[in-house]
C-alpha cells in the first residue's frame, strides 16, 4: 500500500472526496494511490489537499512494490549467467 493511500485512509476520506478537493479525476486519484507519488509537486498538491506534510506522502524508491519487482527481474535474469 502506498503512503499517500495509507495516509487517506487514516483521514477517513473518500478518494472520491480526494478527487474533489483537489479538482482532478477519482481515476488520477486511483493511478496515484497505485503507484505512490515520487516528484515534489504532486506530494504538494496531494498534502495540501490532506492537509499533511507532503514529506509524508513520497515513496522511497528503494521500498517500493516496482523497485522490489524489478530487482526480482533482474536477480532470476541473471542468475544463469
Amino acid at each position: 500500500m502506498t503512503r499517500l493511500k495509507r495516509l487517506r485512509q487514516e483521514k477517513k476520506i473518500s478518494g472520491a472526496e480526494l478527487a474533489r478537493r483537489m479538482r482532478i479525476s477519482r481515476a488520477s486519484v486511483c493511478i496515484a494511490e497505485k503507484k505512490g507519488l515520487r516528484n515534489v509537486t504532486s506530494a504538494l498538491r496531494y498534502a495540501t489537499a490532506l492537509g499533511c506534510d507532503w514529506r509524508d506522502l513520497l515513496e522511497d524508491p528503494a521500498t517500493s512494490d516496482e523497485t522490489a519487482a524489478e530487482c526480482r527481474f533482474f536477480k532470476s535474469s541473471s542468475a544463469g549467467r
